[in-house]
């Protein structure tokens, strides 16, 4: 419970920071560090390599706590080496990658290094649920919302969206270190691979890290190709991103979910039963909570939007149509993607968010030019439940396996 109300408050302190940088800041301005966020949002499943997440899933398997601690210090140690050279790569590269938004390379320069920070503090969630600390994992993501928002109503204040960007930065940081503490969770040893790396430790953290990548890839190519489509697209692109904030901050419900139960779920991975009497159960709530929360945002869209200014309520019908997209990502996109991932068959999320991914690119820039903004959020939309059904159906597959194999 203290994880799902930490990602949620996490959730609503997030909306207050970015309404205060739209109020500190014009709307061309925001929609470069908008586009330069995307680029990096897209960036950050990378850091590690995938090594933490593959820790989520392998510690489960280990006998004590003592093997468990083992096998965090060697996925931290060679995971944040990994980020920090990662993080001064993109910092070098900034003039090349926001080559289409020139404004948004100094946002860009700052944000680069949040793949470590961001990796710090996943770190340290990951090895509270590794020992059943769900609520330390929340208390984290609580201080993470809090931080950023103090530091927001400073550095927006004095410094605009560059300002904001290091809020975004240093909040990890400071949500993460006191329980990094108690666990013991910022080793600096460097244990050797043999006796610590269970087989298939690397094959999963790196399938799971590129398939995030291209999941967030799927959120943020419609915003590079607005950079791209468009001429001057700073407005538009800071209207798009206002337009779609609320609805994608709605799936951290089920993504909060999907977490808690992710060591879970890992662990009953061979009992078909098991996972089918958890996806009936999740269903069984979500069917009629779904739509009574889009329904109720539904409503309520034209006065969110006025909040972050009269300019960002001019088109809610963007809004409407990603409250939309959210449903197909509620039923189905989350739930059975993060249960491929629980049950070890990340390489399925990755193939197929790779297909949704190229369809969505095409379609966008089919789309963008015809329809602009609004068209950008149809496909989006469209593949949200695309995606979401491919995933049940590879999921039904895999536990019918099971039933053949008892």
């Amino acid at each position: 419970m203290q994880m799902l109300l930490g990602s949620v408050l996490s959730k609503i302190l997030g909306f207050a920071s970015v309404l205060i940088v739209t109020h500190w800041s014009t709307e061309q301005s925001f929609g470069s560090f908008s586009y330069a966020q995307s680029i990096v949002n897209a960036i950050i499943p990378l850091m590690g390599v995938g090594a933490y997440q593959a820790y989520v899933r392998y510690a489960a398997d280990q006998a004590d706590i003592q093997a468990k601690q083992k096998l965090y210090a060697y996925a931290y140690s060679r995971g944040m080496v990994f980020s920090i050279v990662l993080a001064v790569v993109l910092f070098f590269s900034a003039s090349f990658i926001c080559g289409d938004v020139p404004e948004s390379i100094s946002s860009f320069k700052i944000l680069s290094f949040t793949v470590v920070t961001t990796l710090f503090m996943e770190y340290v969630k990951s090895n509270a649920r590794s020992v059943h600390k769900n609520d330390y994992s929340g208390w984290i993501d609580t201080w993470y919302a809090v931080s950023l928002v103090s530091l927001s109503l400073v550095l927006a204040l004095l410094y605009g969206v560059e300002g904001y960007a290091v809020a975004i930065l240093v909040s990890p940081l400071i949500a993460a270190l006191p329980y990094s503490l108690k666990l013991r969770a910022s080793l600096v040893t460097w244990p050797k691979m043999e006796q610590v790396v269970p087989s298939g430790f690397w094959k999963y953290g790196i399938f799971t890290s590129i398939g995030a990548i291209i999941a967030q890839l799927f959120f943020t190519v419609d915003i590079i190709q607005m950079g791209r489509l468009i001429a001057d697209s700073e407005k538009m692109i800071a209207l798009y991103r206002i337009s779609v904030i609320v609805p994608m901050a709605m799936l951290i419900l089920p993504s909060t979910i999907a977490a808690t139960d992710y060591v879970s779920n890992s662990e009953m991975k061979h009992n078909a039963q098991a996972l089918r009497n958890y996806i009936k159960g999740y269903w069984k709530i979500m069917i009629w909570l779904t739509p009574l929360l889009l329904l109720s945002v539904g409503i309520l869209t034209p006065h969110i939007l006025r909040l972050f200014g009269d300019y960002y309520s001019s088109q809610p019908e963007i809004m409407y149509v990603a409250l939309i997209g959210v449903g197909g990502g509620y039923l189905l996109r989350v739930p059975f993607g993060n249960l491929l991932s629980a049950v070890g068959r990340a390489d399925v999320n990755t193939y197929v968010n790779i297909a949704v991914l190229i369809a969505a690119f095409f379609l966008c820039q089919w789309a963008i030019p015809l329809w602009g903004v609004y068209g950008a959020a149809v496909v989006m939309t469209v593949m949200m439940w695309l995606n979401g059904l491919a995933s049940m159906i590879f999921f039904i597959r895999y536990y019918k396996s099971l039933d053949k194999v008892l």
